[in-house]
């Protein structure tokens, strides 16, 4: 009896000793995990680019402000899990397409709905442009990010105005015009 009692203690040390290395593990592993998690949420949170992360069904996994700035949405509006369609209403109206094919967006984009890869310019009322590009993940999960281009696109229309006037004063002028280099 005394010997089973010597390894019945000797078990139990064991466990107690296994049990104490996994708890550690364990902890250490929940600390990583933590730490990864702020690390990512403080990027996704740094970058200029608006962010959403969809499921398979169109729902709400991740966004963040960047995303709700450039889509209009009021922040107490969406929540995880939420249909992105609801989203889209929540949000300010985008045109798309330019001219007589110009559509009010009243629904994801159709590369959205698809959940195929897709980069598309959109309009809000406000006239801020921005460009959208869904893709698709591995995991079945769907990111969509926007981008401000409106600078980028005033700069392009600026230049395109700029050299046309310049071509009109050039080609009606009276005197001829010699450029030379150094």
């Amino acid at each position: 009896a005394m010997l089973s009692l010597g390894a019945a203690g000797t078990l139990a040390l064991a466990l107690v000793a296994l049990l104490a290395h996994y708890a550690s593990r364990r902890r250490r592993a929940e600390q990583a995990a933590s730490g990864a998690s702020a690390l990512l949420r403080a990027t996704i949170d740094n970058i200029m680019q608006g962010l959403v992360v969809l499921d398979r069904d169109l729902r709400v996994l991740a966004w963040n402000e960047r995303f709700l700035e450039l889509r209009g949405v009021p922040r107490e509006r969406v929540y995880a899990g939420m249909p992105f369609a609801e989203v889209i209403a929540a949000g300010a109206r985008l045109c798309a397409g330019t001219g007589d094919q110009r559509r009010t967006l009243s629904t994801p984009l159709p590369g959205i709905a698809r959940q195929e890869q897709f980069c598309e310019e959109v309009q809000r009322e406000d006239g801020l442009e921005i460009e959208t590009r869904g893709q698709p993940m591995p995991d079945g999960h769907y990111v969509v990010t926007y981008s401000d281009v409106t600078p980028l696109r005033r700069s392009e229309r600026a230049a395109r105005d700029q050299a046309t006037r310049l071509k009109a004063t050039l080609d009606h002028i009276v005197d001829g015009v010699i450029t030379i280099n150094e």
